[in-house]
């Protein structure tokens, strides 16, 4: 079996039996099915879930996800969530809001990106990291200081604090290369074409 890179054998080990002590995840409606894609996608280093419209597919991804952060998450490594259009990446945002909220960035344009997921936008987040540094900033008084063009170094403070960065697989292409995730996953990948799903 192909075990999830740089993670060791007890570690995969020790995310089964956290599955079974896990009384959240026992008693969530998921059907057999969904239970064994959560646990291929805990075990392998790439998963492939198909299913026709309205099996679950969505909810079996926010599992995965939020599986994926309770047993492997590390601090300035953020799990990748992407998806062809931005309406796509918005379902999925929700649906994992639904659960917890989890420091999360939905990346894009505030045009593109639906309007009850604003604050989870990058500006939004710029400006509360700009307040907050203004507090103990005197100086920082300006609405330039606050609202101006964001940073790299922002952003990378930013996408580092973050435990969920959501975004289209075009848009990954606009980070720095030096950005690492070690989780990523992709929503509708069968409507991706070749060379945007090749981005993330």
């Amino acid at each position: 079996k192909d075990q999830l890179k740089n993670y060791s054998q007890d570690q995969i080990r020790n995310t089964e039996n956290n599955l079974t002590d896990d009384n959240e995840y026992n008693h969530a409606a998921l059907n057999n099915s969904q239970r064994q894609a959560i646990k291929n996608a805990l075990e392998n280093r790439l998963t492939l879930i198909q299913g026709p419209p309205g099996t679950g597919k969505t909810e079996t991804s926010a599992w995965i996800i939020h599986l994926w952060l309770q047993n492997f998450f590390q601090e300035g490594q953020p799990i990748l969530i992407c998806a062809e259009t931005h309406q796509a990446v918005d379902n999925l945002t929700r649906r994992l809001l639904q659960y917890r909220q989890y420091r999360l960035i939905r990346y894009g344009e505030p045009r593109t990106v639906a309007p009850d997921l604003h604050k989870y936008t990058m500006p939004t987040q710029i400006e509360l990291l700009r307040r907050e540094k203004q507090q103990s900033n005197p100086d920082m008084t300006t609405n330039k200081s606050l609202f101006g063009p964001a940073k790299p170094r922002e952003i990378r403070e930013i996408i580092s604090k973050c435990q969920i960065l959501c975004m289209t697989c075009s848009g990954v292409g606009i980070l720095e290369p030096c950005l690492k995730f070690p989780f990523i996953l992709i929503d509708e990948a069968s409507q991706i074409t070749d060379p945007n799903i090749l981005i993330p």
